[in-house]
């Protein structure tokens, strides 16, 4: 037991153990919340995805080129770091004798723990990235004039989702638009074009298109 606990309060698996108790903490929060939990996945990017945004929003769009932006980021956090911390333990337990000790085992062990994250992450993301589509019969052109919300930190011309809400339909969008936009999470979008070939939706932000 005290060895769990050496290797999990060690470099490199303690920068995933305390990742891995933030998304607990999250979780019980959510739990705790009952019916507000849900809409607290709704905060896609949330608060952790704020240290991104200050850097540009680097981690969201790796997420997205990555095609994780279909399922919450909460989710997707947790299962890459749940990923990370397993493969960075064991990686520790049974490779640490025959890599040895120091500073360059510990970043190399860290490098790959993280890379292996992010491929166990997209395998184990694709099953459950159907149950997070929107698919409405209604959609399509018939959204074009419509209002949204924008879910993701920003909107380019690669990635963003947007929420759209009315009395019969709540839809989870994928939305597009030019690079340079004020775009960001809770910002009101008009929807003005749709893609059928890749199911997505031209936007502009709404008080620019009023207005203009």
């Amino acid at each position: 037991m005290s060895e769990f606990f050496q290797i999990c309060f060690s470099f490199p698996t303690v920068a995933y153990t305390t990742m891995l108790g933030i998304v607990c903490l999250y979780w019980v929060v959510v739990i705790v919340s009952g019916g507000a939990g849900i809409d607290a996945l709704d905060l896609q990017l949330g608060a952790v995805e704020g240290g991104a945004d200050a850097a540009g929003g680097a981690l969201s769009h790796v997420f997205a080129a990555m095609g994780f932006d279909i399922v919450p980021f909460p989710i997707t956090l947790s299962i890459v770091t749940l990923s990370g911390w397993a493969s960075s333990f064991f990686g520790t337990l049974y490779l640490s004798s025959w890599m040895g000790a120091g500073v360059l085992s510990a970043i190399t062990m860290l490098v790959v723990s993280l890379g292996v994250a992010f491929v166990a992450g997209t395998i184990l993301m694709q099953p459950l990235r159907p149950l997070f589509r929107t698919y409405d019969e209604s959609g399509g052109d018939a959204m074009v004039g419509e209002v949204c919300t924008i879910r993701s930190s920003s909107v380019d011309s690669e990635h963003g989702r947007a929420r759209f809400q009315d009395e019969v339909r709540d839809s989870i969008l994928s939305v597009r638009c030019a690079d340079d936009n004020s775009l960001k999470r809770g910002s009101k979008a008009l929807i003005i074009g749709y893609d059928e070939d890749d199911n997505t939706y031209r936007v502009e932000p709404y008080e620019d298109v009023i207005g203009g």
